[in-house]
């Protein structure tokens, strides 16, 4: 049995967002709160790439909670309800741990 390469857009999430994740390293403890709009990630256009670089961007700092606001605060152009849909979609995959219920919900890396 041969094992294949998954395809190259399968791949590219993580590299692709690597330089705004070292900038979230290189913060404060408050983690992205320090990072202006300027530096912020752009937001991917397809769901499998907006999954990915949430992903990647709150597995970044293992113990740090995460809000909707400070997540949209980290990328360019991203709308509330689809962070909201991409941050359950990977608590619902057991990659995130939600938290508090409403307005004050966060999440962690699980």
């Amino acid at each position: 049995m041969r094992h294949e390469e998954p395809p190259r857009s399968y791949r590219e999430p993580r590299h692709r967002y690597r330089d705004h994740l070292d900038d979230a390293r290189r913060t404060s403890s408050r983690g992205i709160e320090n990072i202006s709009t300027r530096s912020a990630a752009a937001w991917p256009k397809d769901l499998p790439a907006q999954i990915a670089a949430v992903r990647d961007l709150i597995t970044a700092g293992r113990n740090e909670t995460w809000t909707i606001d400070r997540t949209a605060r980290a990328f360019k152009g991203a709308k509330r309800p689809q962070l909201q849909s991409v941050l359950d979609s990977l608590a619902a995959l057991g990659l995130l741990v939600t938290f508090d219920e409403g307005k004050d919900r966060q999440w962690r890396s699980a």
